[in-house]
Order: C-alpha cells, then structure tokens, then sequence
C-alpha cells in the first residue's frame, strides 16, 4: 500500500532552567516485511526564560534503493519519500531539586510524502497539517532521564493527488482524523 501517513519522533527537550538548550541530529534505518527506508532528522530547542520554550524539528525519509526481499516477504510495489516539520512553544516546570519536571507544547507541523508505484507511471501525493498539543512528565537524575510524552495531534490533508474519483471519495472519509501518539524517552548519560 502506499504511504499516506506516518508518526516522527518526539522532540522533547524536557528543560529545567532558563538558558538550556537542545540540539539532536539523527539519522535512521528501517527494515520490515516489506520495505525498507533511510532518512535523517534534526530536533533543536531552547528555553527562553524561567518558563517559556520554543522548540522545531525537520524529518525526511525515502525508501532505500535496494528495494528487495526480508524476511521471505514480497517487496513494496511503492517506492515512497517524505518530509515533515514542525515548530511549537511551550511552558516547562521543573521542581526544587530538579528532579521531577514537565513541559506543555503546542504546534503546528506539516509535510508531504509522495509515492510511486515501482512498475509503472501511478503516483499517489498527499501533503498534510498536523496541530498538536505534546505534554511531558519526566523523572530527571544525574545519569537518567524517563520521559511520558502522550501527544495529541489532528492530521489534515490540505492536497492530493490523483483527482481520481475513487482516490477522493476515500480522502474526503478520511481528511481530518485525531492521533494518538504516546511515548517514552530514556536518555542515559552525564551532563
């Protein structure tokens, strides 16, 4: 099936003082049944005073060239690539001994990914917004950090292509939908 929507990875600085600030790049791979993909990421944020942070991220993402066989499964007969970014700002509270922290963000992200069907001239475009609320609680130590992030989101497409019949009755069913997308970061290390 082509790709029509995915998840990004969370941004999630989760700052306990004025001036702090985050920087994350990335770089990914993928393997499934069916496809397999590569692409890279970049997360930065900063606190701007004692209780306001803005933060941004960039996410592109392609299929690998060497689309094949995994696993004994069939490979995908669509060759898929997109981008995606958002920007927010939030609030952030970390406790007197810094131990127990949360942040709120709010944002607006958005993107497009376009797939084309390996044998022939079929492409299938969608370009989205994305609105999201992300709140975070975390457990903050000297080497660990646990981070619950429940992000809320509404997917909405402003564009696609084909202006297929078939293809629009399905877009117009499905052109606004809530997401749910929690997670957890643990990061290890020392400041």
């Amino acid at each position: 099936s082509p790709v029509l929507y995915a998840p990004v990875g969370q941004n999630v600085p989760m700052f306990t003082e004025k001036g702090e600030a985050a920087l994350t790049l990335g770089y990914a791979e993928t393997y499934g049944n069916e496809t397999a993909g590569k692409g890279v990421s970049l997360q930065a944020a900063y606190a701007v005073n004692k209780n306001f942070a803005m933060m941004g991220s960039f996410y592109s993402m392609r299929e690998k060239e060497e689309q094949g066989y995994y696993l004994g499964q069939a490979a995908s007969e669509w060759n898929t690539k997109g981008s995606y970014y958002e920007l927010g700002m939030g609030t952030y509270y970390a406790n007197p001994s810094k131990t127990l922290a949360y942040e709120v963000f709010g944002g607006l992200g958005g993107g497009s990914i376009k797939n084309s069907y390996i044998d022939g001239g079929d492409i299938i475009e969608v370009s989205i917004l994305k609105p999201f609320i992300q709140p975070s609680v975390g457990y903050i130590s000297k080497y660990v950090d646990i981070i619950a992030t429940p992000r809320i989101a509404m997917v909405m497409y402003t564009s696609y292509k084909p202006d297929d019949p078939i293809f629009a009755d399905f877009m117009d069913d499905h052109d606004n939908s809530f997401v749910f997308e929690p997670g957890v970061t643990v990061r290890a290390g020392v400041k």
